[in-house]
């Protein structure tokens, strides 16, 4: 349905990770519920990947991994490890810009997700 590739940079632009090509499965549609795994996977094996809210018009996304279950001080919160965890702002622009973050954090906290899980990345030296 999707296909994606992540990579990760450190801050001086060093690649830590090699291209990996993930497939999105399409779950629910309209409920923004995706099934992730790398291409090589069937997607049996994938993760869950929910399009909280997004902003076309200013290109974010909030995405979780999967239903936030956890109960913390902060909100509920998803697991740990490679599926099922996870909260992420996305962002069509290399870094988001302020503005961006702020109407994502503020959906994430009127849902009851713990913002303490949002770690801030400089994306400036990453490759477009």
């Amino acid at each position: 349905d999707i296909e994606v590739v992540n990579r990760a940079q450190n801050a001086t632009g060093a690649q830590l990770s090699s291209n990996v090509s993930l497939g999105a499965q399409i779950v629910d549609g309209e409920a923004g519920k995706l099934k992730v795994a790398p291409l090589f996977l069937p997607p049996i094996l994938g993760g869950p990947y929910w399009v909280v809210a997004f902003s076309v018009e200013d290109g974010w996304a909030l995405v979780s991994g999967g239903p936030p279950k956890q109960k913390s001080q902060g909100g509920c919160k998803t697991g740990s490890g490679i599926n099922g965890s996870g909260l992420w702002i996305f962002s069509r622009k290399r870094q988001a810009p302020p503005e961006d973050i702020q109407a994502a954090r503020a959906v994430a906290e009127a849902k009851g997700f713990d913002l303490s899980v949002l770690k801030d990345v400089d994306q400036s030296s990453c490759e477009p």
